[in-house]
């Protein structure tokens, strides 16, 4: 439970607020997460959809008013899972509904959401985790709403843009990063006459400091996120992160200023810094038969005058509609590339995620900040998901992959390269979810196989892996997914 935000990494939530935003019936580009619930307000202050929504949207509708409304006042979850089998990357890979997979491990969480002031205490149990902390605060954070803006501090997972296997920026195959951070709440547009063609906006900024575990310990992050909805159903959005700061560089505001500027490559400037930086778009048709929806999302490692260069990235299609049983479906195929210039003959490897002053490059507690498979990567992803009326939910997910496809053994940890596989590895995973209501919470259960094949070096490995679950929210407002008046009958 999130407090200020709808709840991180919950395909169904996702699914039922782009549903609304495609059909016109929520205004605003609200792509980025954690989302503001105040983005919502219209849904929050009302339980009965409007009549003239279609069935799937009315659905959708009841379901994001109980979740807005499940963490008001003080409120607390707990969940649990015990894994058995390879539940970790290569094996596994994070995408939008699994954040950092690490197999078993127990989180309690406690916490206050009023009009203005936010907080919560989150605590996990991992066992064995990569990163050798059994024990952690993960989700833990601090927050005021000042106006239109929400300031917070604390340990939140972000996920920057459209895609659904990975973000090539910020995504959630990391831990989160402790840090400050500011966003707009309510993606209004401007009431400046000049600037409402661009219609309802957003924006987020981030500043966290790294592990001290790292070839420069204690490096500084700073990212910061804006997107637009020039016109209804189109999303363009510009991220922009950097690594800067540490042992051995200047942490002075003159520096600071020249990270905020990009004026870091200049021979007569002491700075050390990495950035990254790009554009990214969504645009749906939700009015034909099928209705589908494109998008892309482009990342620059390096630059050309005052614009990203050297571009990686993801592009993808989805599309979603209603069964006749009265479900909701949502499927979608994605491509990603982490070699820099992927679209060329000339690709360079060795490139994205790593960085000379950075020799750690661009990953937090040895995962990768940006996209799940780390760089020098290709990954296809078909996905689909389904709820049914009961809210019993369905996802099924297959994965082919060409991971650390530089394979270099001089370019590896703890000198930067793919923390994913650290040998060339090609992946078939094949995974499905089901979840179902079960004690005023939901109970899931995972079933998945991988087929890895480490260059012919090791021969071919098959990891099967089996995932049992279970959450509930505990306090705050109804859990149910339907008011009382409102519950589809048999």
């Amino acid at each position: 439970m999130a407090a200020h935000w709808l709840p991180m990494n919950d395909v169904g939530l996702r699914h039922d607020v782009q549903l609304l935003v495609d059909g016109g019936v929520v205004k605003g580009p609200l792509g980025t997460w954690p989302l503001p619930r105040y983005a919502l307000a219209r849904i929050a202050d009302r339980a009965v959809p409007p009549a003239v929504l279609s069935a799937q949207e009315a659905d959708a509708w009841r379901r994001l008013y109980q979740a807005l409304h499940a963490t008001q006042g003080w409120s607390g979850n707990i969940a649990a899972s015990a894994a058995a089998g390879k539940a970790e990357p290569p094996a596994q890979l994070a995408w939008f509904d699994r954040a950092n997979p690490q197999g078993s491990q127990v989180d309690l969480a406690a916490g206050y959401s009023g009009d203005r002031f936010a907080f919560r205490a989150s605590g996990q149990w991992v066992e064995e985790p990569v990163d050798g902390e059994t024990l952690r605060a993960d989700g833990s954070f601090a927050a005021v709403r000042l106006g239109n803006w929400l300031a917070s501090a604390g340990l939140m997972t972000r996920w920057w843009g459209p895609g659904w296997s990975g973000s090539p920026i910020m995504g959630n195959a990391a831990r989160p990063v402790p840090g400050v951070a500011v966003q707009r709440a309510d993606p209004r547009p401007f009431d400046v006459p000049i600037l409402k063609w661009l219609g309802p906006w957003t924006f987020q900024a981030i500043a966290g400091q790294l592990e001290s575990e790292r070839m420069r310990p204690r490096a500084n992050l700073i990212a910061a996120r804006a997107v637009i909805q020039p016109i209804p159903r189109l999303e363009i959005g510009a991220s922009r992160a950097a690594l800067w700061g540490g042992p051995g560089s200047p942490r002075t505001p003159t520096t600071f200023w020249d990270v905020l500027t990009g004026n870091t490559n200049e021979p007569d400037r002491d700075v050390s810094a990495n950035q990254l930086a790009g554009f990214d778009a969504r645009l749906s048709f939700p009015g034909h038969s099928i209705p589908w929806a494109a998008y892309a999302h482009m990342i620059g490692e390096d630059e050309a005058g005052m614009l990203p260069s050297n571009y990686f990235g993801l592009l993808g299609l989805e599309s979603w509609g209603r069964s006749a049983s009265g479900g909701g479906y949502r499927a979608f195929v994605e491509y990603s590339e982490t070699t820099s210039r992927f679209y060329e003959n000339r690709a360079r490897l060795n490139v994205v995620y790593e960085s000379n002053s950075y020799r750690t490059g661009y990953r937090y507690k040895d995962r990768p900040i940006g996209h799940p498979t780390d760089g020098d990567s290709r990954l296809l992803t078909l996905g689909w998901m389904f709820t049914s009326p009961a809210q019993r939910r369905w996802t099924a997910l297959l994965r082919l992959g060409d991971l650390n496809r530089s394979d270099n053994p001089d370019f590896r940890a703890p000198w930067g390269g793919n923390r994913i596989a650290n040998r060339r590895t090609y992946l078939v995973d094949v995974e499905a979810e089901r979840g179902r209501p079960l004690w005023g919470g939901e109970a899931t259960v995972s079933a998945g196989v991988a087929w890895l094949d480490k260059n012919g070096r090791s021969g071919n490995d098959i990891e099967p892996r089996v995932l049992l679950g279970y959450r509930r929210g505990i306090g705050g407002g109804e859990h149910s997914p339907y008011p009382e008046e409102n519950r589809p009958r048999p």
